[in-house]
């Protein structure tokens, strides 16, 4: 597989319900792919679920929300963490300061399923963002 297909792939497995895990794929691309292109799917999936206009009301909702969807999500689902990464990949600076790339990559991969499942997307319509995903992130 070439690194694109391994990249689109990670992006499939992420949010798609009940498919493998990523692990393999995301080992296989590496840390200096696997970042770049989680935050660009985290991105797109953050701008679609909370467009400008939205407030921080609703993210916290959001966020609240994460711990009865994903009650096993406790080491990786920490509510400020992951606040922060929604605000930083809808574009607010110094969110993530401070914050190790150990918390916030796991959230990158929880955050992206729980926004783009919620979204009900037409083969099409997820082809579309794995490609705006793949464009965002650089990695091919």
């Amino acid at each position: 597989m070439t690194v694109a297909d391994d990249a689109k792939t990670l992006i499939m497995m992420t949010i798609t319900k009940d498919s493998d895990s990523p692990e393999e794929i995301a080992d296989r691309l590496g840390d200096e792919r696997v970042f770049p292109l989680m935050s660009a799917a985290m991105a797109v999936a953050a701008t679609r679920r909370f467009p400008e206009g939205s407030d921080l009301a609703e993210i916290n909702t959001f966020v609240s929300d994460l711990s009865e969807r994903f009650p096993d999500g406790g080491d990786v689902l920490k509510p400020t963490v992951a606040e922060a990464v929604i605000r930083t990949a809808r574009g607010e600076d110094g969110r993530l300061e401070g914050l190790s790339i150990n918390d916030v990559v796991p959230l990158l991969f929880l955050l992206t399923y729980a926004i783009m499942s919620e979204q009900n997307l037409s083969p099409a319509e997820t082809e579309t963002y794995v490609q705006e995903v793949l464009t965002m992130s650089g990695v091919s």
